[in-house]
């Protein structure tokens, strides 16, 4: 009893992951390193286990590069297909997913009578699959699948 309550527990809980990555938003963001910030930008963290990218100098947001992850090096006649997002426009891109996705929460909760995570407590890890895009050259470009930092939230 106890073992089949475990996989039926296990297989909900795939199911809803599942849900989770049809439903993120695929966005690039171009990675600004400037080289008299007083932070370091691009740099190893042990603890973190791999490399964070601290995006424009003062405000923007920083990112982990996992050690689990690959990153590619492509040609810079490529980067034409990636179209680059900025911060404001990735603002408007969560604030419609949080209006849209309110309106389910809401409804599956009335439905249902139980309760699903409050709309807010999704994360950008949740809402994005993000790229940081970093210009090394005229001729290259890095694609470094990232997670965003400083969330404040666990799922």
């Amino acid at each position: 009893m106890k073992i089949s309550i475990v996989i039926i527990n296990f297989l909900i809980s795939f199911s809803l992951f599942s849900q989770q990555r049809k439903d993120q938003i695929k966005t690039n963001i171009q990675l600004e390193l400037d080289s008299n910030c007083f932070r370091k930008q691009k740099f190893y963290s042990a603890e973190e286990k791999g490399v964070i990218l601290n995006n424009e100098c003062k405000t923007g947001p920083s990112f982990l590069f996992s050690d689990n992850c690959k990153a590619d090096t492509l040609s810079i006649s490529k980067l034409k297909d990636y179209k680059i997002s900025s911060i404001e426009e990735i603002k408007k891109m969560e604030k419609k997913w949080r209006k849209e996705r309110f309106k389910e929460v809401q409804k599956k909760n009335k439905d249902t009578g139980t309760y699903n995570l409050p709309i807010h407590t999704f994360d950008k890890n949740y809402i994005f699959e993000t790229y940081l895009i970093e210009i090394i050259s005229d001729q290259q470009f890095i694609v470094y699948p990232v997670k965003w930092r400083g969330q404040g939230i666990k799922m």
